[in-house]
């Protein structure tokens, strides 16, 4: 969960109304895994500062130095982290529909073949990785585009 305020007495106020929300919940927090006054860090997977969010660097890594799969449950681990950082990939369910393909033929046929469209889809997913975008909060008065794909 993240708190965010304009300023430090609207702050306070939505903290005291989150932990009497928790309390009337009977929901208590882990010391351990609380952290309390940042303005960036990691955050379910994602590195949030002030202004932007960004896919977290140690999931870029690993999805980079991750080999082509060769068993039917590679190719699932590789879906799932192609799956962490689609949102900063452009047309990412469109770049990665050969892999798609290929998953969806060998659990039907119990048949695993990584073919040279899914190889190629993941290399370019790889290559798009190097420019990725930052997500951030629009801003007041300046024109705001949508681009949304169902």
């Amino acid at each position: 969960m993240v708190i965010r305020s304009p300023d430090e007495k609207k702050l306070l106020r939505d903290v005291e109304e989150t932990l009497q929300t928790l309390e009337r919940a009977k929901m208590k927090l882990n010391p351990a895994k609380c952290t309390f006054g940042v303005e960036e860090g990691q955050f379910l997977g994602y590195y949030r500062t002030k202004e932007e969010i960004q896919p977290s660097p140690a999931k870029i890594s690993e999805l980079q130095a991750t080999p082509s799969p060769s068993t039917l449950r590679d190719a699932q681990g590789l879906n799932g982290k192609l799956t962490a950082l689609n949102r900063f990939i452009c047309k990412s369910a469109e770049k990665a529909m050969p892999l798609f393909h290929t998953l969806k033929g060998c659990i039907e046929n119990n048949n695993f073949q990584w073919t040279i469209e899914a190889e190629s889809a993941l290399q370019k997913i790889k290559k798009a990785l190097h420019a990725l975008p930052i997500l951030a909060s629009p801003i007041p008065g300046e024109i705001l585009q949508v681009y949304l794909s169902a």
